[in-house]
């Protein structure tokens, strides 16, 4: 690439002309994620209180700012409807939101966060029955844009 306003041969990238190399490493770095926070362990165990879970700020401590995300659990409805003796069909049914919260941490942290059970959580733990169910870990991005919905294992205490 030649800038014509400069002497000699240019080496690089021209933002000017989109032409040149990348160092491709360095670029990526300044790329967030799309969802910061991830969760470490995709299993929890849940008592009245709520759920905690242990989450991970995948941002590089070179930007500077918070991961701040919305951390939500949710369950298949028919978990409220399950009794000793009642048999749910594996139809497909809607989720329902069990826990909640809002996480912030600092680059690179990774510590525990308790999320608050919502009223229908506390229904399902106060029955206490199934003890252990699947579930939907889902992360909301910072601006609200992206979600990432991951497996979780939950048991009740």
């Amino acid at each position: 690439m030649d800038d014509p306003a400069t002497t000699g041969i240019d080496a690089g990238f021209d933002p000017g002309t989109g032409h040149g190399l990348v160092q491709a490493d360095g670029a990526l770095d300044r790329v967030p994620p799309l969802v910061e926070i991830r969760p470490v362990a995709p299993r929890t165990a849940c008592g009245r209180v709520g759920c905690p879970v242990q989450l991970n700020c995948q941002l590089t401590t070179s930007t500077g700012t918070l991961c701040t995300n919305q951390v939500g659990i949710f369950v298949r409805a028919g978990i409220l409807r399950q009794g000793p003796d009642s048999a749910v069909p594996a139809t497909r049914q809607r989720l329902i939101r069990f826990a909640s919260a809002t996480a912030s941490l600092q680059p690179g942290e990774t510590r525990g966060v308790q999320l608050r059970l919502t009223r229908n959580g506390k229904r399902i733990v106060k029955q206490r029955n199934p003890r252990r169910f699947g579930g939907r870990l889902m992360v909301t991005s910072g601006n609200g844009a992206a979600v990432s919905n991951i497996p979780i294992d939950i048991r009740i205490r």
